[in-house]
């Protein structure tokens, strides 16, 4: 019996130390790619379930109800940035406490962090349906794709919770170096959702309802997923009861990391709120429907870079905390080049394909002429754009909440909101797509200013820690 729990024990500790592997000891290029691979993949996985819907419904019903998706989208960034928050923050925190040799106190985050996603998730869903309809005039609702919208959001609230766990808990499965498991999830879902679309939508003629129920019930297999994985899985979490106990310090901790996440998404939410409201003075609903169909678009194009993000998340915070400063030093990097070359290869596809591009979702002329104008605009700096999500990261691994926000803060709120204000008086509609790039451009040269700085300081930190260990040298001899 002593033997079994022995070999068990041992058999236990191996397993931990292989995952620990990719984080510590796995060449940093390869180290990366193994975690942003199945991150990548994971991230564009959920933003093709919009995507998807859209391409349905914009090609089923027409460019209204393509409208009225749009109208929901801001609500449901936010719904997912607060899961994303929770789930980021948990994995920077669980990554440095790994790195630490702390087992005991990552297994508390995670298990915090899924009971926090649960309960936030409950409050949304009694909050949303109270005030489903003055959250649609807020949103930007119009008489035309109003009842699309009401008809959509109704089913996504109901089940948001689903959504929200699983893109929670997918940071923290990442946290311990699955990423594929991650993926897999991810996948799961998607697959179903793209077989139900036109089950639901068509087959059974529920339209945008039938879009919301296929959405909802892939994303509850992807939970089921997930909390399979975590409690009965491989996990390197072994949860008891006592690790979901609410530690309010854990919670604190988890959104002071987790926090830039949450205003950068929910930034695009309030972005998309006054955009909504600004497109329709400016251009009708034929404006709201093309700026519907570019941020779907350019938010797909752009997760491959949040993928990296990702990828490069875990291996810095358990490189920082086991005081590896040069492996932190060299995930930067890579992150850095890799995500370049991916946004200047978008930024050439997109200029060229423009048209093409809008016309997978609709074929209504307007839209695809407004949209073929503005999407060129909107990605003009591409390339320059992950500057500032490497620099955001950075500061999120370390811990440094408020600077991580700062980063966040600046591009999607401090500069965008008032040149989107301020522009359209002298430029008319032209002056809303103008916008973006010129905060996208001014948030970069801000961001790399500062991870110049970060870069020196590690680089000093490396040097110090590189003499204490020649000094430390002769006396172990």
């Amino acid at each position: 019996m002593k033997r079994d729990k022995g070999i068990k024990k041992i058999k236990e500790i191996k397993e931990k130390y292989s995952k620990m592997q990719i984080l510590s000891i796995v060449p940093t290029k390869r180290a990366l790619w193994k975690l942003a691979l199945p991150a990548i993949i994971g991230m564009m996985v959920n933003a093709l379930y919009n995507i998807i819907d859209t391409i349905f419904i914009g090609q089923g019903i027409g460019s209204l109800a393509i409208g009225g998706l749009s109208i929901v989208f801001p609500l449901q960034m936010v719904l997912n940035s607060i899961a994303i928050m929770i789930g980021v923050g948990a994995a920077s925190i669980i990554s440095r406490s790994l790195g630490q040799g702390n087992n005991e106190k990552a297994s508390n985050v995670a298990a915090n962090a899924m009971l926090y996603i649960i309960i936030f998730g409950v409050i949304a869903i009694i909050f949303g349906m109270i005030y489903i309809n003055e959250l649609l005039l807020l949103l930007g609702a119009t008489e035309g794709n109003f009842a699309y919208a009401y008809d959509y959001l109704t089913i996504i609230l109901y089940g948001c919770i689903f959504g929200m766990f699983s893109a929670g808990c997918n940071n923290i499965i990442r946290a311990e170096g699955k990423a594929i498991t991650a993926m897999v999830s991810m996948l799961l879902g998607l697959g179903v959702n793209i077989v139900l679309d036109p089950i639901f939508i068509f087959a059974l003629n529920l339209g945008v309802r039938g879009a919301a129920i296929a959405t909802i019930i892939s994303q509850l297999l992807s939970s089921l997923f997930v909390v399979g994985y975590l409690i009965f899985g491989k996990s390197i979490f072994k949860f008891t009861l006592r690790n979901f106990i609410p530690r309010l310090r854990i919670l604190v901790d988890i959104i002071y990391v987790g926090l830039p996440n949450f205003v950068r998404q929910a930034g695009i939410s309030v972005l998309a709120i006054v955009l909504n409201n600004l497109l329709f003075n400016y251009g009708g609903d034929v404006a709201i429907s093309t700026y519907g169909v570019i941020n779907k678009l350019t938010m797909f194009l752009i997760f491959p870079t949040l993928g990296i993000m990702q990828g490069m998340q875990p291996i810095f915070g358990y490189s920082y905390g086991a005081k590896n400063y040069h492996r932190s030093i060299d995930v930067l990097r890579y992150a850095t080049i890799y995500g370049t070359l991916y946004m200047f290869v978008v930024w050439a596809l997109i200029e060229i394909f423009a048209k093409y591009s809008i016309m997978m979702f609709t074929t209504d002329a307007a839209v695809v002429a407004m949209g073929t104008k503005a999407i060129r605009i909107v990605v003009a700096v591409f390339p320059v754009v992950i500057i500032n999500m490497v620099s955001s990261t950075t500061y999120q691994s370390l811990g440094f909440g408020i600077r991580a926000l700062f980063l966040a803060l600046i591009r999607q709120t401090i500069l965008l909101l008032p040149l989107i204000l301020l522009l359209p008086k002298a430029l008319g509609i032209m002056g809303i797509w103008w916008a973006f790039p010129i905060s996208d451009f001014s948030a970069s040269v801000i961001s790399g200013f500062m991870i110049v700085y970060e870069l020196k300081r590690f680089a000093k930190l490396q040097k110090q820690k590189n003499k204490e260990e020649l000094l430390c040298k002769p006396q172990n001899q």
